[in-house]
């Protein structure tokens, strides 16, 4: 049994609803990361190789979305 184009739609639309602000976070993390690596290595004068790694994050209390550094000389401190 096949199910009716109105059940389908409905189907369709929760999925929207359930991934839509799963995507919605994935990408604001990815683009808060790129927005600190460039202003680190472009406004700042810092080298790739004195940063080990930034992050996106996104976070309970405002803002909602940040992003943590670590550098290479400063392991373990972000």
């Amino acid at each position: 049994m096949r199910p009716t184009k109105k059940k389908m739609a409905s189907i369709i639309g929760m999925a929207v609803l359930i991934i839509l602000p799963i995507v919605y976070v994935q990408v604001n993390k990815i683009v808060y990361s790129h927005r600190v690596s460039a202003y680190l290595l472009e406004d700042k004068g810092y080298k790739k190789e004195d940063i080990s790694y930034v992050t996106g994050v996104w976070g309970i209390k405002a803002p909602p979305f940040f992003a943590v550094v670590e550098f290479s000389d400063e392991p373990g401190v972000e």
